[in-house]
């Protein structure tokens, strides 16, 4: 992980006082339950790279940034695979909640979704 990316991370799992074990977990699923008490750790990942407003909106655009840029982490993606990462993206049911905890797992399960095929290739 970049240093910012690690960063945020530490800054966030500091600030909600959840279990560096479970937190890590979850980051690592693919699927995160809605209701899962780590919804308060993504919102604020969410929030701080400014995916998620402070309203709980999704900005589509950040998402797409930032769902580009980890898997160059990996290797260089070309156009056509970042078009794919964004048609992904679309895809995903990504209706603000009203809680935005549960809008925040929903951006996790869905951007883990589309990197991870991204990783391995």
């Amino acid at each position: 992980m970049g240093s910012f990316e690690v960063d945020v991370h530490r800054f966030c799992l500091e600030n909600t006082n959840l279990n560096e074990d479970v937190v890590y977990s979850a980051i690592t699923n693919e699927k995160t339950p809605l209701d899962s008490e780590v919804g308060v750790f993504f919102r604020c990942v969410w929030r701080t790279k400014s995916v998620m407003d402070s309203g709980g909106g999704v900005n589509m655009r950040n998402l797409q940034k930032f769902s580009e840029s980890e898997p160059d982490r990996f290797r260089h993606l070309t156009d056509d695979e970042k078009l794919n990462v964004r048609s992904k993206l679309s895809d995903c049911e990504l209706m603000p909640s009203l809680k935005q905890e549960e809008t925040a797992i929903l951006l996790k399960n869905c951007h883990t979704n589309v990197v991870s095929v991204f990783k391995y290739l």
